[in-house]
């Protein structure tokens, strides 16, 4: 497939981006009821985006001014390609067993930075700013994961799961995950859900610090799901989010790091209407 997007982000900024994708996937269902499935995908994009980086007149704190203001192109084309399985055990009257693996390769091919600082309306004005943007380089990551899905009894269902990755750069990391599941009346389920993940840091946010560490998020939600009244559907979700080693940059020249700790909870609140058909 291939997919292209144009957009004016505002007056001042172009964005285009195109998308190469393929996906083949195999299903086969097995004499005992159990599943399995195997993909192979490959995905490319091609990003390029035209904005104005200093408005005229603009002073900067190193004292230089841009009368006519400036402008930048970025470029930047990667691609991610592998293959993933999953195992899905026959369903019993007390739990089912999932096992699912994944090897992807995730490459960049190609990023550059041009700015036109004397003349930022003329395109042919821009040349290439060296150490602005990534080095091309190429990762890999190999995953891991197994989740059971236990009945404790005809209304309730513990769910269980563990993932382990492993990054060519940033190591191994484990992320477990805990869902109890409990239909409460014949309109409202609840659901009570515990999780670990993580964030590796991009191509652009290892340019400047080759030692940042990936972000880690732990969330823990209470959810509450069912019916308001005839074809309106809610959903009131109450979370508590923590993430660890968060990714930030003040400016552009400071680069990414990691700043510690960020909390924050809330609550959702979700409506969905269904409109029956004639």
């Amino acid at each position: 497939g291939y997919l292209c997007y144009y957009g004016n982000v505002n007056d001042q900024t172009f964005f285009h981006r195109t998308n190469d994708l393929v996906s083949v996937k195999y299903n086969k269902e097995f004499p005992n009821r159990s599943e399995g499935s195997i993909n192979v995908f490959f995905n490319r994009f091609y990003d390029q985006e035209i904005t104005q980086a200093a408005r005229p007149g603009a002073a900067f704190l190193n004292g230089v001014t841009y009368p006519l203001g400036a402008t930048e192109e970025d470029i930047s084309k990667d691609e991610i390609y592998g293959l993933n399985f999953q195992w899905n055990q026959a369903p019993d009257s007390k739990h089912r067993l999932s096992v699912m693996g994944e090897i992807t390769s995730i490459r960049l091919l190609e990023s550059a930075v041009y700015g036109s600082y004397d003349f930022p309306d003329d395109p042919t004005h821009r040349v290439f700013l060296p150490g602005w943007y990534p080095t091309p380089e190429r990762f890999v990551n190999k995953s891991l994961s197994i989740q059971d899905d236990f009945r404790l009894g005809p209304k309730t269902k513990l769910v269980l799961s563990l993932r382990m990755d492993d990054h060519s750069l940033f190591g191994s990391t484990w992320s477990p995950h805990l869902g109890l599941i409990h239909r409460l009346n014949d309109g409202w389920t609840g659901k009570l859900l515990f999780g670990q993940a993580f964030r590796n840091p991009n191509f652009y946010e290892i340019t400047s610090n080759r030692d940042i560490n990936r972000e880690k998020i732990q969330s823990t939600e209470l959810q509450f799901i069912g019916e308001l009244g005839r074809n309106l559907i809610a959903k009131i979700n109450f979370f508590i989010n923590e993430i660890k080693d968060r990714i930030s940059s003040s400016a552009i020249i400071a680069g990414f790091q990691n700043i510690g700790k960020t909390g924050y909870d809330g609550m959702e609140i979700e409506l969905k209407k269904r409109f029956p058909g004639d």
